[in-house]
């Protein structure tokens, strides 16, 4: 029997600061972002960091992870949030 793997699907974004305020701008590759997220069943939260890590080191991505917090809208589900750092060598 085949297992089916899920698939989750990341947001990129960037910070723009302007007028003392700070917002968030989706973009569309992550050379531009300063971080990604998604909103993901609370069951999947260790493969997600799994394929997460894998990513990240493929790309040569230095990553730090937010702690996930719980959608009010979507029930069961939780964001999960990760910034890039600076350059890995």
């Amino acid at each position: 029997m085949e297992t089916i793997q899920p698939k989750f699907n990341f947001n990129f974004y960037r910070f723009e600061r302007a007028a003392g305020a700070v917002t968030t701008v989706p973009v569309r590759d992550a050379s531009h972002a300063d971080g990604m997220k998604t909103l993901i069943d609370t069951q999947h939260s260790t493969i997600v960091k799994e394929r997460v890590a894998q990513w990240a080191v493929k790309n040569n991505i230095n990553l730090s992870e937010k702690s996930p917090f719980p959608s009010s809208k979507y029930p069961g589900k939780v964001w999960i949030e990760y910034r890039f750092g600076g350059i890995t060598l």
